[in-house]
């Protein structure tokens, strides 16, 4: 399965569809009118499974297993070591100790932090694509010797001669390939009688040392799916918004922004931290004494802090000094908050529900989801009255 070996982060961005033909060398055959079609469209969870899926069959979860065993059998033999020295020697070693700990953390963060690690790196970039405006809903075609997905920006072109991998669940069915994105077809996208034809034509094209079989498809689709009211609503962004406002920041407003968001990814990260400073600190004040071993901790923990706070004050200040333009357009609509930069004029759109909470400071209003944070400064608001009560009505 050597041919599976890409990273988890191409992985979770396996919609992000780019052309690509069929090889000059596939069979005539390929050419041929399709067998098949049918819509297909990827949920949020859908999205998550699937990177489950690929990551178990060669991703960070699948070297899970055999690291946990090599795990435990370092735990055994420095237990062992540990054993022996108290025995022979009526001491404790500190430092197998620490080893200890370290293997046993490891295993934990094995166990429990793998899968949930896929998963929010799962979540993530589903968001991000849907706030870039990309849709997962598109057209399936089958052809006899290669899979086609067509959507509303581009399409993919799979030829199934071309080591491509078929992986199969009880609900889902995914087709891999170094040259494109993956497909994915959900059991709530396609019918038993297309899942049938779909099946003869991957046992036909695709050989069984390529095919990952899990468990058997069970369809749950009575009829082929429509496009979700989602993505019917995605043309309705585009219409006038409801309250517009442009936002030039000045320089010490974005040195704020930076300095706060990074307080609060350290706030996110500070448990990791922590642990590693606990086990520098349990060393060196096993070693040492235990005050050496609470200087060490309070070392750590401040250089890190010192490096992420105010390196990014740092970098938030030359950057501005570059580029002096830091301006972006706000639209409030019914569906949502658009944000456009004359970078990137399709925008983020974040959608109601994603906004997690709205704050009002003193000096600014601020928004806060999963991936988004953005501050809006009174200044640039002509009528905040109205911003106020359009946001109350949307959030609450």
């Amino acid at each position: 399965m050597d041919n599976l070996n890409q990273p988890d982060e191409k992985i979770e961005e396996q919609n992000q569809i780019q052309d690509q033909p069929a090889p000059e060398e596939a069979p005539e055959q390929a050419a041929s009118e399709w067998l098949m079609s049918f819509p297909v469209d990827i949920s949020r969870e859908e999205f998550v499974r699937f990177n489950m899926i690929v990551s178990t069959v060669n991703g960070l979860l699948k070297i899970r297993k055999g690291q946990l065993v090599l795990n435990v059998v370092l735990g055994a033999i420095s237990l062992m070591m540990l054993l022996s020295e108290i025995y022979v020697y009526r001491k404790v070693d500190p430092v197998l100790v620490l080893l200890l700990i370290f293997i046993f953390g490891a295993g934990c963060m094995l166990m429990f932090g793998a899968k949930a690690h896929v998963r929010r790196s799962a979540e993530r970039s589903y968001d991000r694509s849907r706030m870039d405006g990309q849709s997962y809903y598109g057209l399936i075609k089958v052809y006899p010797f290669r899979i086609e997905k067509q959507s509303s920006r581009a399409s993919v072109s799979m030829n199934l001669s071309n080591e491509t991998v078929y992986i199969e669940s009880h609900d889902m069915m995914v087709l891999l390939s170094k040259q494109t994105p993956a497909i994915v077809i959900p059991a709530r996208c396609i019918t038993q009688q297309d899942a049938e034809l779909f099946r003869k034509v991957i046992f036909s094209a695709v050989p069984p040392t390529r095919q990952k079989i899990n468990a058997r498809l069970i369809p749950t689709a009575t009829q082929h799916i429509t496009p979700s009211e989602t993505e019917a609503d995605q043309t309705a962004w585009e219409e006038e918004a409801a309250i517009r406002i442009e936002v030039d920041y000045t320089k010490e407003e974005i040195v704020k922004m930076a300095s706060d968001t990074a307080l609060r990814s350290y706030m996110k990260i500070l448990p990791y931290y922590s642990i590693m400073s606990m086990i520098a600190a349990l060393m060196f004040g096993l070693l040492y004494n235990l005050g050496i071993g609470i200087a060490i901790y309070i070392l750590i923990n401040g250089g890190l802090f010192g490096f992420q706070f105010f390196g990014s004050r740092m970098r938030a200040g030359k950057l501005y000094d570059h580029f002096p333009q830091s301006r972006i357009s706000v639209a409030f609509t019914d569906f949502g908050i658009q944000i456009r930069t004359p970078g990137n004029t399709n925008g983020i759109r974040l959608e109601w529900k994603a906004v997690t909470r709205a704050v009002e400071r003193p000096n600014d209003v601020e928004f806060f989801s999963q991936t988004v944070f953005l501050r809006i400064p009174k200044r640039c608001v002509s009528d905040f009255n109205a911003l106020k009560e359009f946001i109350n009505s949307r959030i609450n």
